[in-house]
């Protein structure tokens, strides 16, 4: 994922306190969430919101608006099963799969251009929090750690 897109960006590197190993399956509670400026460490500076319009446990769709400093703001989307093939980020120079198991969302994917990245998120238990931890490489190999954090609005 770009640097930008931090519910696309990286790979699996921590579990949170409330997600554990179950039989549950993994969702994102539908609404809209705000990037938490305190708590992330994001690849680069931004202003987020996440849009969660569906998540059934087997298809998600989301759609992020996001500020960047010195750039226009832009909206990215996404739609696709989990457990399916890459699927094309709309507004995004990337494309992205996302699965669950255990309780745990993991995205994965790659930019065009050779980075790619992988994300482990989790959901608060009080459904009032959600989150991701990821890895990206850029098209060099270089690897860089970052957590984005959201509050439901």
């Amino acid at each position: 994922m770009s640097a930008t897109c931090p519910i696309c960006a990286s790979i699996a590197v921590l579990l949170t306190a409330g997600v554990g190993h179950s039989s549950e399956v993994a969702a994102f509670p539908v609404g809209v969430w705000l990037l938490n400026q305190t708590e992330s460490k994001t690849l680069t500076k931004k202003v987020q919101a996440l849009h969660v319009l569906r998540d059934d446990g087997n298809t998600l769709a989301f759609t992020i608006v996001e500020s960047v400093p010195g750039r226009p703001p832009r909206t990215i989307s996404w739609s696709g099963d989990y457990g399916g093939a890459p699927r094309p980020v709309d507004g995004a120079n990337e494309t992205l799969r996302v699965d669950h198991r255990d309780g745990v969302i993991t995205l994965t994917g790659s930019e065009i251009g050779g980075g790619r990245f992988a994300e482990r998120c989790w959901i608060a238990p009080d459904k009032m929090r959600l989150g991701c931890d990821g890895l990206h490489w850029d098209a060099n190999g270089r690897q860089t750690d970052y957590r984005e954090v959201y509050d439901r609005k």
